[in-house]
């Protein structure tokens, strides 16, 4: 939960961290243009639709940041009781 904070503040980077660059990527994507959109609109003078797309933008960030929550805790349920320092390394055979 500690590494989610800063993985959160670009959008999408939670999921290549947990291997999922496809899904990284489309949320780095989404998130962004949307965001940029909204930028766009707002200089403009199409405050109505800014309001709309920095609203779409927000949803796609919160939802990022509930996946990577989610896929925390799924990553750390499936190795409960193995060591950190050792995770993803084969395991020495035992005797």
């Amino acid at each position: 939960m500690i590494i989610g904070l800063p993985l959160s503040l670009i959008p999408g980077m939670g999921r290549v961290y947990y291997g999922h660059y496809r899904d990284g990527f489309n949320s780095f994507r989404y998130t962004t243009s949307t965001a940029l959109g909204s930028y766009v609109l707002l200089k403009t003078g199409f405050n109505l639709l800014s309001i709309m797309a920095g609203g779409v933008s927000t949803l796609f960030w919160v939802s990022d940041f509930y996946g990577v929550y989610r896929l925390s805790t799924l990553y750390d349920q499936s190795n409960l009781g193995r060591d950190r320092g050792t995770v993803g390394m084969k395991e020495a055979p035992t005797s």
